[in-house]
């Protein structure tokens, strides 16, 4: 038996359009957002100037004598081109009177101008290893595309004597 002529055209048509423009067209679906988190270890931060005494010893970055205070710099890789920065956690020791405070940039290197992303500073005096969170609304900028280069710039107020010592930043993001 053979099948009427009004069924036979819609599925010969039907067949034509997925082998025509693919099977993906008529499947797509929306691309679901990653999360990632980069723990950027105190190892990774490299001295500001030539002139500041400091040990990193891999696990942490302390400032020594005749230094009093101490910048350290490095740079952040993010696994996507394009990504928005959802929170920043530093994890130091403050049991001094000022306040260690990590900066995330973001630098556009056409133009050499570095625009600040968002800051986490340590609060309050206290022993042990702290953590200190900046969420998602903290930002001024959340956003790094292929155009920026992010960099930390991280900020010790004293030694290791006056009671600060810095081990690493975590970063939540997604793309």
């Amino acid at each position: 038996m053979r099948a009427p002529r009004t069924l036979l055209v819609p599925v010969l048509v039907a067949v034509l359009v997925a082998l025509l423009v693919g099977p993906a067209v008529v499947t797509a679906a929306e691309p679901r957002a990653v999360s990632r988190t980069v723990t950027v270890p105190a190892a990774a931060f490299a001295p500001g100037d030539d002139d500041t005494g400091f040990i990193n010893d891999g696990y942490q970055v302390v400032v020594v004598g005749p230094s009093t205070n101490g910048e350290f710099v490095a740079p952040l890789f993010l696994e996507a081109e394009a990504v928005t920065i959802r929170r920043m956690t530093l994890y130091a020791y403050d049991n001094g009177a000022d306040d260690i405070c990590l900066t995330l940039y973001r630098l556009n290197p056409a133009t050499v101008d570095d625009q600040v992303m968002g800051e986490v500073c340590s609060t309050g005096a206290a022993s042990g290893v702290r953590t200190f969170v900046l969420p998602g609304t903290g930002f001024t900028r959340r956003i790094v595309n292929g155009g920026y280069g992010p960099y930390l710039h991280l900020w010790v107020p004293g030694t290791y004597g006056d009671g600060y010592s810095f081990y690493a930043v975590k970063i939540v993001y997604s793309y």
